[in-house]
């Protein structure tokens, strides 16, 4: 009994600094350099869809390489194809713990010019890419991330070879 009442008072600055201490050692462009996104190798990357209803969709994949917790509390962004196409939004929480990684689909339309501009350009093969906004939850820092994701791999569906 009588150790315990000699440690607090030195246990309660250690509390308070803990936290301080935690924010000066990962700032928040440390935490972002250690959470990884891209598009994700299942499936075809970023499909393309043209038709009646054309769309865009792809599949991001978050690797939290940080000792933190963290929260995907929305994220949004645009495809692009040579120019941009449309933008989407992500309004689902995604937890996202240490070590860990979490996959979700990004999917917008597109309208027939839209597709009729992608028809085009297949014939100078640019690559689509995902311009790719979060905001971030973490128990020391918030904070937002941005990304541009380009990828080889992708699927051009319902496309004619331009003419």
């Amino acid at each position: 009994m009588k150790l315990k009442s000699c440690l607090t008072p030195f246990v309660k600055p250690l509390a308070w600094a803990a936290p301080f201490t935690l924010r000066k050692a990962y700032p928040p462009k440390r935490i972002a350099d250690l959470i990884k996104v891209r598009i994700s190798a299942d499936g075809e990357g970023i499909e393309l869809w043209n038709g009646d209803t054309p769309k865009a969709k792809a599949w991001i994949t978050i690797t939290n390489l940080s000792p933190f917790s963290l929260e995907l509390d929305r994220a949004f962004g645009s495809f692009s194809y040579g120019a941009e196409l449309e933008s989407f939004s992500y309004l689902q929480k995604e937890k996202i713990l240490p070590a860990s990684e979490k996959s979700f689909p990004i999917e917008t339309s597109l309208t027939k010019e839209q597709a009729g501009v992608i028809q085009r350009l297949m014939t100078s093969n640019p690559r689509p890419e995902v311009r790719f906004n979060a905001h971030i939850l973490c128990s020391v820092h918030n904070f937002d991330l941005h990304k541009s994701l380009g990828t080889t791999h992708h699927r051009l569906v319902n496309f004619n070879a331009a003419g």
